[in-house]
């Protein structure tokens, strides 16, 4: 069995609208085909999560320094959480998510980036987007294959970031809400 390791922020304990229901309802449905150990910066309720193989949280700093870095030791964490698995998955851009490129590369592993949407977009000020601009190509260039929630933000990533012979593949939110066992289509998502 694939052995697939979720890095992301945000709490999927606590399931509301948007990006966390979107990826609470996908890796619960992709555990039925494969063992997924989720890394994040909290949890409060490890029970709504039994769908994955093993959760590992990573405390980070308080205030800016942690939504940027998360902490010096949350690298080795992750890394020791990871080194016997096929793939790293990471969602967005923040915290300990910024890791995640550099823990495929020590560990030789294949790095995915799932994107919801081009940071940089959202971005309202000159400011926010300098500073987005780099951390968001990093991860884009890091990664061995994106999966995309719709065509559009694809589009706007392969041009804004200039990326050329990547792979990718889209994956929209309505696939989280089918039977999984019984749909080709999200079999056939999961295959690529």
């Amino acid at each position: 069995m694939v052995k697939i390791v979720l890095v992301d922020d945000t709490d999927l304990s606590i399931v509301g609208t948007g990006q966390q229901s979107y990826t609470h309802g996908l890796f619960s449905k992709v555990a039925n085909f494969a063992e997924v150990v989720h890394i994040t910066e909290s949890l409060r309720d490890p029970s709504r999560l039994s769908w994955a193989s093993g959760t590992k949280v990573v405390k980070c700093l308080p205030g800016k320094l942690g939504v940027h870095l998360c902490s010096h030791t949350s690298l080795s964490k992750i890394i020791s959480s990871a080194k016997d698995s096929d793939v790293i998955i990471a969602e967005r851009i923040n915290g300990i998510n910024r890791w995640a490129p550099l823990e495929s590369r020590h560990l030789r592993i294949t790095f995915i980036y799932q994107t919801h949407g081009n940071e940089i977009e959202t971005s309202e000020i000159v400011n926010q987007k300098l500073y987005v601009f780099p951390i968001e190509k990093y991860i884009y260039k890091s990664s061995d294959f994106i999966i995309a929630r719709s065509e559009i933000t694809l589009i706007n990533a392969i041009k804004t970031y200039k990326l050329r012979g990547k792979r990718y593949a889209v994956l929209p939110p309505g696939l989280r809400d089918v039977h999984c066992a019984n749909n080709q289509a999200f079999r056939d998502k999961l295959r690529l």
